[in-house]
């Protein structure tokens, strides 16, 4: 018998939430989610809505449109439609680029009192789990999809997920529903498809509970890897220094659990997860590289590098070489050109002495400058400054340097200079460098 009380105990843990969102597509699956949700009293009390994603792949795909809003007309419940516009680049996939663009869209619907439903089963779970290990996954990957996950400020649940596909087709053929036949899904250049259609019914011929045991192992896999992030968030916190890890640190822990702490920073970042290989690779290089290097191994999406004994993980920056001058008022905000960086401003003592509204510049560093900070004697060269300031070099030519005309007056985030300093501690300008 198909039930939802999975979702209604999800719902009598959250009382914050008052929306469903369903991801409709009009399939056999979501048809049945929107249904049973549309007909059973126990959620009457919620805004219900139905959000259909057009691909704009199939000749289809306006028809499709139109019957998905019938249905939900139908059933009373709010519908909306959004067409993407897929741009695919070399070696991604297809399936992945629509899936992302799905998701982004969903995100705009949802917040803290709101929760996004897709109808995935235990067959689309045991399909998960093994096109992951056919990719060489680690107990992450084969862990497959949770019935609960967090999602932006809200969560994307998954009712279904513990039930069979052939439970929801009985409740299908008991209320006489209908729904669209996506003739795509009979592809077989698909990964999924191909495994569903070719390979999991010779899987099921010799073990007809082949889905079941399969999703239970995925279970077990998402036990096993809830139990290393959180090993990995203690040792996190043991190795953690500021936004780096301690290299010292590091090596104390076995090599496995040094590859854990790599992953779960990463993890915290949003970064793009990275291989098994790869974090050995960084341990290996940042281990073994000269006292005096300052290595860098990099990967789409991301780059590691050492600084006095820490490891830093980072997202990839462009390095700002090209002679670039921003015009900037002194007491207004203004967006930087580099990663959404921008520069603000406060009042405090000792500050710069110009009056609000004057007209400065940004520059980024070229070699060659000299700077003459607050209570030093003298200029002195910037680059030498910046290592006594503990400035790694890879953000060196990415601090905003403040010039009036061709002087020096400010390096933002760390000095001011002497002559552009207010005098006896008067209330000056100071510049601040926001990142993000």
């Amino acid at each position: 018998m198909l039930t939802l009380a999975l979702l209604e105990t999800f719902l009598a843990n959250t009382p914050t939430i008052c929306r469903i969102y369903v991801a409709f597509s009009g399939g056999m699956d979501s048809t049945v989610l929107l249904h049973q949700l549309a007909t059973t009293p126990a959620f009457q009390g919620y805004h219900l809505f139905a959000i259909h994603i057009n691909h704009g792949i199939s000749s289809h795909a306006r028809a499709w449109d139109q019957w998905c809003e019938t249905q939900a007309q139908r059933w009373g419940v709010t519908y909306a439609s959004h067409t993407l516009q897929l741009k695919k680049h070399k070696g991604e996939s297809l399936e992945q680029v629509a899936r992302e663009a799905r998701y982004d869209i969903f995100l705009d619907y949802l917040d803290s009192q709101s929760v996004l439903l897709t109808a995935h089963h235990q067959n689309d779970q045991a399909e998960t789990m093994l096109l992951q290990l056919l990719r060489g996954a680690g107990l992450k990957g084969l862990a497959a999809m949770p019935v609960v996950a967090a999602f932006g400020e809200s969560w994307h649940v998954r009712p279904f997920l513990n039930q069979e596909r052939c439970v929801l087709e009985a409740y299908a053929a008991d209320h006489d529903l209908e729904w669209i036949e996506d003739e795509s899904n009979e592809d077989r250049h698909y990964d999924r498809n191909y495994l569903r259609h070719e390979i999991i019914p010779l899987l099921l011929q010799r073990w007809p509970a082949a889905m079941t045991t399969i999703a239970r192992s995925a279970m077990h896999c998402a036990s096993a890897n809830q139990w290393l992030e959180q090993q990995a968030a203690l040792d996190w916190q043991q190795v953690r220094v500021e936004e780096a890890l301690s290299l010292a640190g590091l090596a104390m822990l076995p090599l496995e659990r040094q590859q854990q702490v790599i992953r779960y920073a990463l993890q915290r970042q949003s970064s793009q997860g990275i291989s098994y290989d790869k974090t050995l690779e960084i341990l290996h290089v940042m281990f073994s590289a000269k006292q005096d290097a300052t290595p860098l191994v990099a990967w789409p999406g991301g780059e590691a590098r050492r600084y006095q004994g820490l490891l830093y993980l980072l997202k990839p920056r462009v390095v700002c070489r090209e002679s670039m001058t921003l015009p900037v008022r002194v007491g207004h905000d203004a967006v930087l050109p580099l990663h959404g960086e921008s520069l603000a401003w406060t009042q405090q003592l000792g500050g710069l002495h110009y009056p609000r509204d004057a007209s400065l510049q940004i520059r980024y560093r070229q070699g060659s400058e000299r700077f003459h900070p607050v209570g030093r004697s003298g200029s002195h060269p910037l680059k030498k400054l910046m290592q006594e300031w503990n400035i790694p070099p890879w953000l060196r030519d990415h601090i905003p340097l403040l010039y009036d005309d061709e002087q020096l007056i400010a390096v933002v985030g760390y000095g001011i200079a002497e002559e552009a300093a207010c005098q006896d501690d008067a209330m000056g300008w100071m510049p601040l460098h926001l990142t993000r």
